[in-house]
């Protein structure tokens, strides 16, 4: 163990609200680069003391001497490398010689192998177990006895998305941070009612961070999104004292919704083939052309094909309304029939019309069943795949049955006929949406996400002109309370996501293939 040592104690004036709040400095592990680097940076804005814990003592020490003069706090730079049995009681040893108590503890350390279980390294199999379970756990042990003997203090377990589901390729690494969910929820169970803040937080792929580095990850565009580091941190630390645990990023916790929800083996098989194609993938990249970068792109993930069928299910709905209930009406509809006939919700079976438009989303339910199968349902579980679709024919018979039938029960053979031929229509659509992703292949999700934002706030700021023009203008109807409250809707949220929309307008960094990053690592990758 090394330690930079000084003399001299960067003067801070009085104690932060967050040394206040902890009752003493933060100790980071991994602190030299990624996560761990972000939180240090974090801490150190909010006026706290630091112990930075790294193997890296080029990195390290720069880091500490950056922030004790940008902040104006201390900063304690322990140089260790945590795999080693005597690693905890040399940062304990470190942290008593420089005269700091510890209040807040940032288990962020960890590191990962990707690959076959059985042609991995056996040391590193052993060291992620050291690194990312026997540290943490002894670090914690050996400064949470101070905590509650203060009554204050805070812990915080950097875990990962990957402790949500079996991982294979990444075995080890996703029973590690299983680990350290389990132990941090468990934790805060005890700690909590002694007045020391718990949380255990799990970050999905983040960057910057050198976790690709050493892992050998070839996931350059996964499911739940790439976040950056600080976003990361921020989330941590708006949680911290909140909550027992937290996951990063809606996508992140959607996807750890979605493989508790799905049976084991079908995530375990589909994990499987994730990987494994990404492996071919990039051997292919590498082969054929291994000095031209790959651009950023959303084809390889879920994400812009989901946004472009969500955009012409949206298209093909309004088209429903607008034209075809106007042609079967003859009245001009928009959106909302009340506008057009003030008598409408008076009608005993004009809500069936009405509701007609919907049954055109019939029409993705075998859509969406097949996708979910080829996405999530390997070929190898026959049974899983029969009782998924039996249950989709099931669905799709029901709501035939129950339209169907109220069409006929209200004269509405004539609707029913044009919804026959809207299908074609809508068919069109959605094959033309299949084509949307390849025209987004130089698109970010960020990017996507930006356009998505400044697309519903043009249509939020355009409608709280049209309604009223609609309604007061062209239908002569009066003002009334409800489209009073529609316009204080439509002009703030319009506002809003106009400005999230630029601040999302920044583009991710390139990322390449062979050098994809994974952000639940920090610093000792």
């Amino acid at each position: 163990m090394n330690k930079l040592n000084r003399s001299s104690h960067c003067d801070k004036g009085d104690v932060s609200e967050w040394s206040e709040r902890f009752g003493g400095a933060a100790l980071v592990t991994g602190a030299a680069s990624g996560i761990g680097e972000a939180f240090a940076v974090a801490l150190a804005a909010r006026g706290m003391d630091l112990v930075l814990v790294d193997w890296d003592r080029e990195r390290l020490e720069a880091l500490a001497l950056a922030l004790e003069a940008e902040h104006r706090i201390r900063a304690e730079a322990v140089v260790v490398d945590l795999a080693q049995p005597d690693a905890v009681q040399a940062v304990r040893a470190g942290t008593e010689a420089a005269g700091l108590s510890i209040g807040l503890l940032i288990n962020n350390v960890g590191y990962g192998v990707y690959g076959p279980f059985t042609e991995q390294d056996p040391v590193e199999q052993a060291g992620m177990v050291d690194v990312n379970c026997r540290a943490p756990v002894m670090l914690t042990r050996a400064f949470t006895p101070d905590m509650v003997a203060r009554r204050r203090g805070g812990i915080v377990f950097v875990s990962s998305t990957a402790a949500y589901q079996p991982t294979p390729h990444f075995a080890v690494y996703a029973a590690t941070k299983v680990f350290d969910l389990f132990l941090v929820e468990a934790l805060w169970g005890e700690l909590t009612r002694h007045g020391v803040e718990v949380l255990g937080l799990s970050p999905g792929h983040t960057r910057p961070t050198r976790f690709s580095e050493r892992a050998g990850d070839p996931v350059s565009n996964p499911p739940g999104g790439v976040a950056r580091r600080e976003e990361v941190v921020a989330t941590a630390l708006a949680a911290l004292g909140q909550k027992r645990s937290v996951i990063h990023g809606l996508r992140n916790v959607a996807v750890a919704v979605l493989v508790r929800v799905l049976p084991r083996t079908v995530v375990i098989q589909s994990t499987l083939r994730y990987f494994e194609g990404l492996d071919l993938a990039c051997s292919k990249v590498e082969d054929d052309a291994r000095d031209r970068p790959r651009p950023p792109t959303s084809l390889d993930g879920r994400f812009a094909r989901a946004v472009a069928r969500m955009l012409i299910a949206f298209l093909a709905v309004s088209f429903i309304d607008l034209v075809v209930c106007s042609l079967l009406t003859h009245k001009l509809r928009f959106w909302f029939p009340a506008w057009i006939d003030a008598r409408w919700d008076s009608r005993p079976d004009s809500w069936v019309t009405y509701s007609q438009s919907y049954v055109a989303g019939i029409v993705f339910i075998p859509m969406l069943a097949a996708e979910v199968i080829r996405e999530f349902v390997p070929k190898a579980a026959a049974a899983a795949r029969t009782a998924f679709a039996t249950g989709t024919v099931a669905v799709l018979a029901f709501i035939v049955w129950w339209k169907g039938g109220l069409m006929l029960q209200y004269h509405k053979e004539q609707e029913a006929v044009a919804w026959v031929a809207l299908t074609a229509v809508t068919w069109g659509l959605i094959r033309l949406g299949e084509k949307l992703p390849a025209r987004m292949a130089g698109v970010t999700p960020l990017r996507l996400a930006a356009g998505l934002a400044r697309g519903v706030a043009v249509f939020f700021l355009v409608m709280a002109v049209v309604d009223p023009v609609l309604c007061v203008g062209v239908q002569g109807l009066p003002w009334s309370k409800g489209l009073i409250v529609e316009m204080g809707f439509f002009v703030p949220a319009g506002f809003f996501l106009w400005a999230l929309a630029r601040r999302l307008s920044t583009d991710v960094p390139e990322v390449q293939c062979e050098g994809a990053i994974e952000g639940n690592i920090a610093g000792e990758t």
